[in-house]
């Protein structure tokens, strides 16, 4: 548990260097909601969101709604 900030910096690294890959978006959003970085969360899941438009196969879709229903 104490390795997540870590885990944040790798996905965000993958992220950059692949982002047309929705799935390192997914995994950022993840650990940054586990840093309990909820609106880093959420930029996240939007770009996610973003490149892969298909709602039934992308959980960024699913995962923004939940989100936003918190505020």
């Amino acid at each position: 548990m104490n390795r997540v900030p870590e885990a944040v910096d790798i996905l965000a690294f993958n992220a950059k260097i692949n982002p047309s890959f929705y799935l390192n978006h997914n995994l950022l959003a993840k650990a940054q909601l586990q840093a309990g970085d909820k609106k880093a969360a959420i930029k996240s899941y939007q770009l996610s969101t973003q490149k892969f438009t298909d709602n039934a196969d992308n959980e960024a879709f699913k995962a923004l709604e939940e989100l936003e229903a918190i505020k």
